[in-house]
């Protein structure tokens, strides 16, 4: 089921299935996107459920005849026949839920297990209030005087990597005598971090020789914030050091083999930054993982490859190495050469000795043969 412009959707029972004699539980959770179009979606809510039963039947005349009255379909209420209490006995919300995302403050709870007969009336209000070191704290409020058991505010990308303390106020009004309103705060405090990364790959193109990094954004949000992005390379070991590359509004990084060692494995991974320099980062992505081979198989496209070089090496025993396979191969073109040489004179002379034959010549005189 889809909504615009609201996180609320009512569904009657033919909308879900539900029809005559439905008997079932049922779990549902909200997911949201930037369009109906779009196939990029925020992170699922935790998975709510609910149980639709059926009431007995009951007969309309006396037990001995067959005739049975219509069957009600009802959702059972764990609190709805609870006895009435004192107004300064009354519950708390429950199961509250606070995230920040697109530049939202979302806020959800569970309302109070009461009986709705004693206090039919409860509403909610939320305060907050945003800490900036130096300065005084911003006190702001939202979603006054509601009855729904959620609510959501924009903030300002100003406050990026500042603490946030929000406030759930609830409001009970007593409708019996003597009429009576109290309240139930509930505080609670959530740091406002850059929107996280995620779906992190990893692309080697031999041809250009570059490793690149890419990750996706984890919402498509319209309340744009540019951030830096920190991508950390490790070699060989996760233990390592990790080197650190900064690169701002772009969640692609490239970095070229002579960067890299042949033949070695490697980790990355990233996350979001306020700025280059702040410390106030989103959670990190998962690691990746790729290795860079000494040689290749020849091929074409972003999964081709090249022969790769081997790096150079500085040691003694290397410069001793490659002198000796220069003269060796200076030794061998030298053969080669002689052999060609050897071989054009064999030619030339069995050219200038294949026009001799042997002619007769005439008998000499007084010899009878």
């Amino acid at each position: 089921f889809s909504v615009k412009d609201s996180i609320v959707k009512t569904l009657n029972f033919s909308d879900i299935g539900c029809l005559h004699g439905c008997h079932q539980t049922f779990i549902w959770y909200v997911e949201s996107r930037l369009s109906q179009q779009s196939d990029e979606m925020s992170n699922r809510t935790r998975l709510f459920t609910f149980n639709i039963t059926q009431a007995k039947t009951i007969p309309t005349t006396s037990p001995t005849t067959s005739t049975m009255g219509t069957s009600v379909t009802t959702i059972p209420s764990t609190s709805a026949g609870a006895p009435c209490f004192k107004i300064g006995e009354v519950s708390k919300i429950a199961n509250v839920k606070a995230i920040v995302a697109c530049s939202y403050l979302w806020i959800n709870w569970d309302p109070p297990q009461i009986n709705r007969k004693c206090l039919p009336h409860i509403t909610y209000q939320i305060n907050y209030m945003v800490h900036i070191p130096g300065l005084k704290a911003i006190n702001k409020s939202a979603c006054n005087n509601i009855t729904q058991h959620h609510c959501y505010t924009p903030l300002v990308a100003a406050w990026l990597g500042y603490d946030i303390t929000y406030q759930i106020i609830t409001w009970y009004k007593q409708t019996t005598s003597p009429i009576k309103t109290i309240r139930n705060r509930f505080t609670s405090k959530i740091l406002f971090k850059p929107q996280a990364l995620k779906n992190c790959t990893t692309d080697i193109n031999f041809q250009q020789q570059y490793v690149q990094f890419v990750c996706v954004k984890e919402m498509v949000c319209k309340t744009r914030i540019n951030y830096c992005y920190n991508f950390y390379l490790l070699e060989s070991d996760l233990a390592t050091t990790p080197r650190k590359f900064h690169i701002k509004n772009t969640t692609v990084m490239r970095i070229s083999f002579n960067q890299l060692r042949y033949g070695t494995v490697y980790y990355w991974f990233a996350n979001a930054a306020k700025s280059s320099q702040s410390s106030i980062t989103s959670e990190n992505t998962t690691i990746e993982k790729f290795y860079l081979p000494l040689r290749n198989i020849s091929g074409t496209g972003n999964t081709s490859v090249t022969m790769v070089p081997s790096p150079p090496s500085n040691s003694p025993f290397a410069t001793a190495f490659i002198l000796v396979f220069l003269l060796s191969i200076v030794l061998i073109l030298s053969c080669v050469k002689a052999c060609k040489q050897a071989r054009r004179w064999d030619r030339k002379i069995s050219t200038t000795t294949s026009h001799l034959s042997l002619r007769e010549l005439p008998p000499l005189p007084g010899v009878n043969l």
